[in-house]
């Protein structure tokens, strides 16, 4: 609230500018010629008329922002004034209860980035701290939300994902309450009397044998007790060399796929950047001069090849981008034809890898085959070399205004295999297609774990 002598200095005898006199009616005097200051008049404000009681009546949210709209004519005070308003919009008061609501929602959309996964767990956790029995109705309402017009629910789905038939929850309960029995559904009843080092073994027995072990363990004869184990003991060994064998089988996949996933990504690494290479071949490249400047010539062509190097992957930001920029060129990009071109490449480079890894381990000829996917790369990589060299020269086109030199647009980049004989341009007989060989492959490959376990 403004004191009385502040009141006084705004509007008084001395000052007779009055409350209702209009502003454009105020007349200010120029200033002295002698450089003295002559403050601007104030228009004098009574308590009633600047309380905050005033400006919190003020019921439109149109009207407040048409009033803390700074005019050319506003004096000191009303410009004072005007900001206190403009505070008051622009700084919304957040209850506790809103608060915590946005921090519920947020928590709806968190991931969890050791996961790389979409998550709700904060959600949940702080609703169940929040109120648990509001967390289990939430819970029961979702498990009766549908998820398709069969009946199938959320419920039916958690049920699924924890390895329980959602079709058998009536005989689940039945079993839960004892009126059936888990041996008619594989369900083994563990003798107490079984050591839990051989429970495993113990489930693993036939029907026959775990009824001559259930005697023998309870016989009063030492030598059956023994006999009973023993045969538990041999059985809980087996299941043990055949965990172990199929750990190190695991292992020996693990380490071949990572040794082909590795050695196709080096040879494809090579192959894309002996193309980008060879455009520097392409008579647009040696023929038109972007600039008198050989650093900033090179620049420009070699930052054209970089984008079309990025097309190369249509699912990536770089290669989106790099797409949209050809097209403010007015170059259009076949994206179809480059990833079924790029797939051609690297789905064969992986053929050829292991098809030569594999040749090593089982001591086979796969020569034949290599030298067919060779081609069938071959081919790939000499049509995208010739989509590269045109989109490489439309572009140098639209930047210079110049017309480039017809490129050798190539069919073919000759590839040889390890034995520098080049590809065979058509099948020979009796070579297995590319699902063939990949089911070869598969069927060898199970067959070495066979002989490693």
């Amino acid at each position: 609230m403004f004191e009385e002598n502040q009141i006084d200095e705004m509007g008084s005898a001395d000052n007779p500018v009055a409350v209702d006199t209009p502003p454009e009616e105020v007349a200010l005097d120029p200033a002295p010629d002698d450089g003295e200051i002559i403050s601007e008049p104030e228009v004098e404000i009574t308590d009633e008329e600047i309380s905050e009681e005033a400006l919190d009546e003020t019921p439109e949210e149109e009207d407040l922002e048409a009033l803390s709209t700074s005019q050319p004519d506003d004096s000191v005070l009303i410009k004072k004034l005007r900001g206190i308003l403009k505070t008051k919009i622009d700084t919304p008061t957040i209850s506790e209860s809103q608060q915590e609501a946005l921090s519920l929602v947020d928590e709806l959309y968190a991931f969890d980035p050791t996961q790389g996964v979409p998550t709700t767990k904060g959600f949940a956790e702080k609703l169940a701290s929040k109120d648990i029995n509001l967390a289990q109705q939430t819970y029961r309402d979702l498990a009766q939300v549908p998820l398709n017009d069969q009946g199938w629910t959320i419920g039916h789905e958690f049920l699924k994902t924890i390895g329980l038939d959602p079709y058998k929850i009536e005989e689940l309960r039945q079993f839960s309450r004892g009126e059936i029995t888990g041996e008619q559904y594989g369900v083994v009843q563990i003798p107490p009397e079984i050591p839990g080092e051989y429970i495993e073994a113990y489930k693993s027995l036939s029907q026959i044998n775990r009824d001559d072990v259930d005697i023998y363990i309870n016989s009063q004869n030492e030598q059956q007790k023994h006999a009973a184990l023993e045969l538990l003991r041999d059985r809980q060994d087996k299941l043990d060399n055949v965990r172990v064998a199929e750990q190190r089988n695991q292992a020996q996949t693990q380490t071949f796929q990572n040794e082909v996933t590795s050695e196709v990504e080096g040879r494809i690494n090579t192959t894309y950047t002996n193309l980008m290479s060879t455009i520097k071949s392409n008579p647009a490249y040696t023929g038109i001069k972007v600039s008198s400047s050989p650093k900033i010539d090179s620049l420009v062509k070699d930052s054209i090849i970089s984008q079309i190097n990025a097309i190369g992957d249509p699912n990536q930001v770089l290669a989106q981008q790099a797409i949209k920029s050809f097209e403010e060129q007015g170059v259009k990009i076949d994206v179809a034809k480059v990833s079924e071109l790029m797939k051609t490449i690297e789905t064969n480079t992986e053929i050829v890898v292991k098809a030569e890894k594999l040749g090593k381990i089982q001591g086979r000829d796969y020569s034949v085959h290599i030298q067919e996917a060779n081609r069938r790369i071959s081919e790939a990589n000499g049509k995208a070399l010739a989509l590269a060299n045109k989109y490489f020269s439309q572009t140098l086109a639209a930047v210079t205004g110049k017309v480039p030199p017809t490129p050798d647009l190539k069919e073919t980049i000759p590839i040889t295999d390890k034995s520098g004989n080049p590809p065979p341009r058509a099948r020979p007989r009796g070579v297995m297609s590319e699902a063939e060989l990949d089911k070869s492959i598969v069927e060898v490959a199970r067959r070495i774990q066979k002989g490693a376990s």
